[in-house]
């Protein structure tokens, strides 16, 4: 009963996290809930913005502004944004399969059950909104109340 209560406990407990980390930690990167956060910001900042994924608004948002998404293999991305002066933006962004490390076979099983259940896919974890210049003459576009490319964006 000593040796676990003198020095050697210590020791014995920093060994044991050691060990369990080498093999928990790697692993960490399969098992997620499905969600991802992306980090949405503009230049210039302060400009409104919509996001929807699969088609549905998912959130109403002034730059910059985090967002919390579930990941998908056949949602895209789409974002409006627009600041009083400048030009209505928009852009759309497809999900990709992200890395996924195979080399530890104990792995293997559980990439294989979160691309079944599309944890594997990833949205840009950043995206920049640079605004453009209304140039003189051009008429204010106002945020769509649906996802909208720009007048003459094709």
């Amino acid at each position: 009963m000593k040796f676990f209560l003198g020095r050697n406990f210590g020791k014995l407990v920093l060994s044991f996290s050691s060990l369990a980390s080498v093999f928990l930690l790697p692993s960490c990167s399969t098992f997620n809930k499905g969600e991802q956060k992306v980090f949405i910001y503009s230049n210039p900042e302060d400009a409104t913005c919509k996001l929807y994924q699969g088609g549905v608004l998912k959130e109403e948002f002034q730059t910059p502004h985090y967002v919390i998404l579930q990941r998908s293999s056949d949602q895209a991305l789409s974002l409006n944004c627009a600041k009083l002066g400048y030009q209505l933006f928009a852009k759309s962004f497809e999900s990709h399969i992200r890395d996924v490390d195979f080399s530890d076979s104990a792995l293997t099983s559980a990439a294989a059950d979160d691309a079944e259940n599309q944890r594997t896919y990833s949205y840009p974890k950043e995206i920049s909104v640079d605004l453009q210049r209304l140039k003189k003459g051009k008429a204010e576009q106002p945020l769509p109340t649906v996802f909208q490319r720009p007048e003459g964006y094709y």
